[in-house]
């Protein structure tokens, strides 16, 4: 399994790192999935890039750390190209730091009686991809879903975008529930809801 890292900068608050799980149907992780993985989140920052002001930045180093998703261990790395972008919304500023949109990941995995989902949080936004009620724009929710579509788009590669469950010992699980090892699930959709989010930290 690879994991892929996207560092936002720009705004107040930042910078903020985005990270992406990558696996391929068969082998191991090597160069070729590397760059694989990191033209994917490439293509879906590209296919989003107006949710965010002309002042925001994306960038990543190429860098690919190779995981196994079953201990969660760092076994490896290798690496794509890098690259870095800019938003291209039609303002220079954005709106509130911490406040945007969300692409939702699902998968048909279950651990521990849970479905397995994840989700990207894209902050801080244009105001322009909200209506003036509050709700997501027309803009907005195809910027979101272009960027859910780019990722989850394997082309005709075997480079699987999903989310991973990381693993839990013993001593971390809740009472009653077991420890369990880690497992990638392969992304099967994905949405965007016609709501703002907030991004909070464990700092607030």
């Amino acid at each position: 399994m690879g994991r892929v890292r996207a560092i936002s900068s720009g705004y107040t608050g930042g910078p903020g790192v985005s990270t992406f799980f990558f696996s391929v149907a068969v082998g191991d992780f090597d160069n070729v999935a590397a760059a694989l993985a990191v033209d994917r989140v490439k293509a879906a920052y590209l296919a989003g890039k107006a949710m965010w002001p002309q002042t925001w930045t994306v960038s990543c180093d190429g860098i690919v750390d190779v995981i196994e998703p079953d201990s969660g261990d760092l076994v490896g790395t290798t690496t794509g190209t890098g690259w870095t972008m800019a938003g291209t919304g039609g303002e220079v500023s954005s709106g509130p730091a911490p406040v945007g949109l969300i692409t939702r990941w699902t998968t048909s995995g279950y651990v521990n009686s849970r479905r397995v989902r994840g989700r990207t949080f894209h902050v801080p936004v244009i105001r322009q991809m909200f209506e003036d009620n509050g709700t997501v724009s027309t803009g907005g929710l195809t910027a979101a879903n272009a960027f859910g579509g780019a990722m989850n788009s394997p082309g005709a590669t075997d480079c699987i975008f999903g989310v991973w469950s990381r693993p839990v010992t013993a001593d971390e699980a809740t009472p009653g529930s077991p420890a369990r090892a880690g497992s990638f699930w392969g992304c099967t959709g994905y949405g965007v809801p016609d709501k703002a989010v907030v991004l909070r930290s464990r700092r607030d």
